[in-house]
């Protein structure tokens, strides 16, 4: 399993739980959570990262028939979705396919550069150009200044901006090779003939390169670029080095940089950033949800570092593709972890709640309860397109979880869920759920194979969920009444060392919208249990993947 907090989950609880789920007092400070593992709970593909004040701002491939969407971090692994940044218009000159979105500032204005292609463009890629959008915040909205940008008949997609320090712009693209064109003040218009910069030699690239991103260190300049192709699990990133920004860029030793392994795939078009404290230098990138390949594709972030190189000046070392624990960016301040919420103030405290793919017109805090309205998508097996769950992160001893939720369950799959959480691949759920009638179901995935286990619930719509976690044992059980509780599904066994506790509320089986209501989320220990469990907290978790 790929995660594992080290930390104190929370200082000075109480030996048990109140008999109405309420989590005991806490004494003292509570430690945030210091370490992140990947993938990152954010969907999408060809990442852009934006660092200003503070605030790192995300853009990707995510909404390819809207426009692009635009997240923000503080911390560079945990992302809230803050909506479109550029939306597509009847009028906008691109009607589909918007890739790679690249964002830069110029004075008091942001600029988005990006690639589509209008209505009458054939299957493929073919009728992509390269399009200029300007706008006063990095939030958006970019509207069109340049769509598109030029047009040389062919194919032009991946755009990436390097403004130098003499403050001259250069404009980079595919077309197959990596092209390299300067542009005017405006840096919304080109000059002269774009030149090739890099183009593919080695025989891992399979005659193409994509997904330049370029920057300077010393007077040497960096190519990042992805090949052979972003569905394929050998997907890859390299890198050249130039003397001058327009190239051409040598690739110092032929093989990439990043690559796949046992337990990722496709790692590649990536961007580079640095630490909140700006010692540590990241790259972002992207891998498939399956080992498989292809789309969906997921976000991550490793470290990386540049080191001197007798030969060619600088050398690329990445720390990737990890999944496995690690240290938060140097200078940020991680989350909070778990803790109770009543859901009785107006706004969700995002120290702690994370929301994966959240659709902000499709929850709310109402009349001191989280309402969720339902929608489709799932989690099981290879499908990962559930909107709206609702998350913390926890430490690594045992707790309780417990939430009471008020929804009629009446046609195909009609779903409440508390869940314990690792990523798409790895979790378990107790859910209040329609499937064929009104049940109880427990699922535990592992390694993207899901186990199920199913009862008649006999309770009702209004019920109460719980969680309990011992060591590496989980434990769901059900109630009327929050008093007497009765246990669903088996004892199951998972090295979930590092976890997200959370509720989620969807209708995979209709798409119907309805309104699935969570009255509180309760976090706690657990009261003693007699006899052996099938693990021990102080037992090493053993990664599953």
């Amino acid at each position: 399993m790929r995660r594992t907090w080290y930390l104190l989950f929370m200082v000075s609880l109480a030996s048990t739980l109140l008999a109405s789920g309420r989590a005991s007092a806490q004494v003292g400070p509570i430690p945030r959570v210091s370490t992140f593992a990947n993938p990152l709970d954010v969907q999408a593909a060809d990442p852009d990262v934006f660092f200003e004040d503070g605030t790192y701002y995300m853009y990707a491939t995510s909404r390819a028939s809207f426009g692009f969407v635009v997240w923000t971090s503080t911390d560079l692994v945990r992302w809230r979705h803050r909506g479109l940044a550029l939306r597509k218009t009847d009028s906008s000159w691109g009607q589909k396919d918007y890739w790679a979105p690249c964002v830069i500032k110029s004075g008091s204005r942001y600029l988005m550069y990006y690639n589509a292609q209008p209505e009458s463009a054939g299957e493929g890629a073919s009728g992509h150009r390269i399009c200029v959008a300007e706008a006063a915040s990095p939030l958006g909205p970019f509207k069109d200044v340049a769509a598109p940008l030029f047009d040389r008949g062919r194919m032009a997609i991946d755009a990436h901006v390097l403004v130098d320090k003499d403050g001259l712009g250069y404009l980079y693209y595919v077309t197959g090779s990596v092209m390299a064109v300067r542009l005017d003040k405006s840096l919304t218009r080109t000059e002269g003939e774009p030149a090739v910069a890099l183009s593919p030699t080695q025989p891992w690239e399979k005659k193409w390169t994509e997904a330049p991103f370029v920057l300077r260190r010393g007077s040497k300049y960096i190519m990042f670029y992805s090949s052979p192709g972003y569905d394929m699990p050998e997907y890859s990133v390299g890198y050249g080095v130039a003397d001058s920004p327009m190239g051409p860029f040598l690739k110092p030793y032929g093989a990439p940089v990043l690559t796949q392994s046992a337990v990722v795939s496709g790692p590649g078009h990536n961007g580079v950033t640095t630490s909140p404290d700006g010692t540590e230098t990241f790259i972002v990138y992207h891998t498939h949800q399956q080992l498989v390949g292809g789309d969906p594709r997921q976000i991550a972030v490793d470290r990386m570092r540049f080191v001197d190189d007798p030969k060619f000046g600088v050398r690329v070392q990445i720390d990737g593709p990890t999944t496995l624990a690690q240290k938060l960016p140097s200078g940020a301040l991680g989350p909070l972890p778990a803790a109770s919420d009543e859901f009785n103030g107006g706004t969700l405290d995002r120290t702690r709640w994370t929301i994966v793919s959240e659709d902000g017109g499709a929850w709310k805090l109402r009349d001191g309860k989280l309402q969720i309205s339902t929608q489709g998508g799932n989690v099981w097996g290879d499908k990962y397109d559930l909107r709206n769950l609702f998350l913390q992160p926890t430490g690594p001893g045992d707790f309780e979880i417990i939430t009471k939720t008020d929804f009629v369950v009446r046609q195909g799959y009609d779903n409440a869920s508390l869940f314990i959480w690792c990523d798409h691949n790895n979790y378990i759920r107790l859910s209040n759920v329609y499937a064929g009638g009104r049940k109880w179901q427990v699922v535990r995935e592992l390694g993207g194979k899901p186990v199920l286990h199913e009862s008649p619930n006999t309770i009702g719509d209004e019920v109460w969920m719980k969680i309990t976690r011992r060591g590496r044992t989980y434990s769901c059980s059900v109630s009327a009444d929050g008093s007497t509780w009765w246990p669903v599904g088996p004892p199951l066994a998972a090295d979930f060392s590092e976890v997200q506790v959370g509720l989620w509320a969807g209708t995979p089986g209709n798409d119907r919208r309805a309104d699935a209501a969570f009255e509180f989320f309760r976090v706690g220990t657990p009261p003693p249990l007699l006899g052996p469990t099938l693990g021990s907290p102080s037992v090493p978790a053993r990664p599953t993947r």
